[in-house]
């Protein structure tokens, strides 16, 4: 921790502290034990193995594998991994067994130290349905919000329960948080289906699938409060954070203070103080409450039993390390210690996930080709995620929590744009640049944003890059990295000297690149052009049958994917592009080696900075860029398609770079009808797992690799768009896919089968 917090003593009882968790928090633990001399043990799975955050701890142990049961809920396996490494306390971090009551009671009855609120105070807070019906009883005071706790789980009593509060109504989990198990739902029609993936993700993240039904606050503010007590009933107050800007339910920023009225700072302080003296309370506590902004009232949500996601904003502002003294307290000492402290200034936290803004924050996974943080003052990176890791399918996205503080809530606003701006994340879709675009809407630069930010200003933080412009600088930099390099270079020998080459965006469509008569190439000079290639997806409704049984299909699509190009290659060439390289500084990544498990689709590649000027044409001044990104080659890439450069560029994506030759070569690995028209069209960018229109009807494919939780949609029965077909579960998130077109369903895929990212998982046919 940073030398201007104060740290409390850890107390002589606790000398072995196990992390009963994973990721980032797990890191951040690990540096506070560190700090007071405590041996810290971290617990990691066969998924994590190439992971960094283990590594960090003084010892590790693997508790075995995700694929036979996720051992981070299993409180047998947690409380034998904890004795098995001769543990004298254990820290829960946050999510997983954080707030299970069951969980803390068996680490006490082993013998060893919970490090946070007894299990009674959880069994009553950290269940949401239980909470809300003691402080009804107990804490009249407290203002609720409308809702119904009820212990019958009945879809139909639950409906009704729905029907009482009235729509729109929030279903939510009651043995967590973190905005797993949570669904809003505006009508009857959507209940039952909601309430399923609620459930489904509640019993995956929390180990019980029990919901309740409240009332959804369309116009409120997400504040909470963090609060302390300790074992002599001693309890302390560290002020509060606006968490509103969600997705998902989901936090992707929080800052604090919150900018609300100190009336209702005084509301909540007292509301949150109250629940922990009668529920005897120990340890950090978070209580959150919703605010709304029509009728200036408090709503108290929840008490999160745990250490915060968004701890590390309450430290900067408060000048303390909150996990030390939740090792403090748990060791018996005393908040008196405490020594009276100012808050000063502001803080922002910004939440770094691997996923699609563009694609309902779909999550994303694999290499972190090159992880940068930016080196500025006041500046702090909560992270377990080097260049070489990997986001798994198994886990949260998130990568790094970026935390920034200044005097005052426009200096640090200014610095956490220009922080995340600066963060370098490369190998794989993030929602970095969506943070950025957030910082900068009006409603969250004057604070009068709501919970509902995201969705009301969702097309403009979704607004796409200019990929015309992106596929330009990818080639460049292949051009420029690939020449010149030693050893054989099959790749840059049919590339480099081309006239032409095709490179696909991240999100779909390919560019015809060509370079100008006007000059040649050298090394730091380039005249290009690019032309859009037309999405070739849609087969005119041709039968899908394998190229061998239907050459004169194969002529067909073949003859689609001719035309196209040589449209292409007909229309003019657009105003030459001009780039000239002033720096370029290039370096060799190579794959992680220091684990039992190296990630397989970790390449060895080029991390590259370039400083180059492009000037679009002769009358216009020259545009200096800098650009950061990495170069991997792919001779053997997914598709068995031929040779290719995958450059993944800061601030566009991920572009694939072909020969025209390598692009018109993927005919000869087709296997089906169906597999060339998807490479005809490149890289499916449809929202939701829908493949569009294809042979025969429309296909419902995997967006991401997961597992087949549910199928809502019987074989051969006839749906109206938007129905439900398929559900999928990837990185603890559920993912519905319905219907793109009216028609009859034909389900290619099994509840419980692992599918692949891409996998058609259903067809669905027009009535004929």
């Amino acid at each position: 921790m940073p030398s201007d917090k104060w740290v409390a003593p850890a107390g002589t009882r606790l000398k072995r502290v196990c992390i009963a968790n994973r990721g980032e928090i797990v890191s951040r633990i690990i540096r506070t034990c560190k700090h007071l001399n405590v041996t810290s043990i971290a617990l990691y799975t066969r998924q994590d193995a190439s992971s960094s955050f283990w590594r960090e701890a003084d010892e590790a142990l693997c508790v075995g594998d995700m694929d036979q049961g996720n051992p981070y809920v299993s409180v047998d396996r947690m409380v034998a991994a904890c004795k098995a490494a001769r543990a004298d306390a254990v820290h829960p971090g946050y999510g997983y067994l954080s707030e299970n009551a069951g969980f803390a009671k068996a680490v006490i009855d082993a013998g060893l130290t919970w490090i946070g609120p007894l299990p009674e105070t959880i069994d009553i807070l950290g269940d949401k349905a239980r909470c809300k019906a003691f402080l009804s009883q107990n804490a009249k005071h407290v203002p609720l919000v409308p809702g119904v706790t009820s212990t019958d789980q009945n879809d139909d009593k639950l409906a009704q329960s729905a029907q009482q509060v009235g729509f729109p109504i929030l279903l939510k989990a009651a043995a967590g948080g973190g905005g797993k198990g949570m669904r809003i739902v505006n009508e009857m029609s959507e209940f039952l289906p909601s309430l399923q993936m609620a459930r489904g993700e509640s019993l995956r993240n929390f180990g019980s699938a029990e919901v309740l039904v409240e009332k959804y606050v369309a116009r409120g503010k997400h504040v909470e409060v963090q609060v302390f007590r300790d074992a002599h009933g001693n309890a302390v107050y560290f002020g509060d954070r606006d968490c509103s800007v969600q997705r998902r339910h989901q936090k992707v920023i929080e800052e604090s203070p919150a900018v609300v009225s100190q009336k209702l700072k005084d509301t909540m302080r007292e509301a949150a103080l109250e629940i922990c003296r009668i529920t005897g309370y120990r340890s950090a506590g978070t209580v959150e409450f919703i605010v709304d902004v029509d009728d200036e009232r408090a709503y108290f949500l929840e008490v999160n039993t745990r250490i915060q996601v968004e701890h590390p904003i309450t430290e900067e502002v408060w000048g303390i390390d909150l996990v030390a003294l939740q090792l403090h307290v748990a060791a018996g000492g005393s908040l008196k210690d405490v020594p009276s402290l100012t808050p000063r200034g502001h803080a922002v936290q910004c939440r770094l996930y691997a996923e699609s803004p563009r694609d309902n924050f779909l999550p994303q996974r694999g290499p972190v080709t090159m992880f940068r943080a930016c080196a500025l003052e006041n500046t702090r990176y909560e992270s377990s995620v080097q260049t070489g890791d990997a986001v798994s399918i198994y886990f949260d996205p998130m990568i790094a929590k970026i935390i920034v503080k200044a005097v005052d809530r426009e200096s640090a606003c200014a610095l956490a744009k220009r922080v995340v701006s600066n963060t370098v994340c490369l190998g794989l879709l993030t929602n970095q640049q969506f943070l950025v675009d957030c910082l900068d809407i009006p409603s969250f630069r004057d604070a009068s944003y709501t919970t509902a930010f995201v969705g009301e200003n969702l097309e403009a933080l979704t607004k796409p890059a200019d990929i015309e412009h992106g596929a330009l600088l990818a080639s460049v930099i292949a051009r420029s990295t690939l020449t010149g390099q030693s050893g054989p270079n099959q790749e840059r020998s049919r590339l480099v000297p081309a006239q032409s080459e095709v490179i696909t965006g991240p999100l779909g469509g390919s560019f015809l690149v060509r370079r100008s008569a006007e000059r040649s190439d050298d090394a730091d000079h380039y005249g290009l052009s690019a032309t859009a290639l037309a999405n070739t997806a849609d087969t005119d409704g041709v039968r899908a049958k394998t190229v061998r049984e239907d050459p004169v299909a194969l002529n067909k699509v073949g003859g689609v994917l001719a035309k196209d190009y040589y449209d292409a290659v007909r229309t003019p060439p657009g105003p030459s592009h001009y780039i000239h390289i002033h720096d370029r500084h290039t370096h060799v990544l190579h794959p992680r080696t220091d684990t039992p498990h190296t990630a397989a689709d970790v390449h060895a590649g080029f991390a590259v900075t370039l400083r180059l000027a492009i000037t679009p044409s002769s009358n216009l001044p020259p545009q200096i860029h800098h650009v950061i990104a990495t170069v991997h080659r792919q001779h053997d890439n997914p598709g068995g398609v031929g040779p290719a450069t995958v450059v993944h560029i800061h601030g566009f994506g991920t572009f694939v770079r072909r020969s025209v030759l390598g692009w018109f070569g993927r005919l000869d690995r087709a296997g089906s009808l169906e597999e060339l028209s998807e490479m005809v069209g490149g890289v499916d960018g449809s929202a939701g797992g829908v493949g569009g229109n294809v042979v025969g009807g429309a296909k419902v494919k995997a967006p991401m690799p997961g597992k087949v939780v549910r199928i809502e949609a019987a074989d051969g029965v006839s749906v109206d768009r938007g129905a439900g077909i398929v559900v999928i579960e990837s990185m603890k998130t559920e993912v519905r896919l319905v219907a793109p077109i009216n028609g009859q369903v034909q389900i290619l895929v099994r509840e419980g089968e692992a599918v692949e990212e891409g996998k058609l998982l259903a067809l669905v046919r027009p009535a004929s």
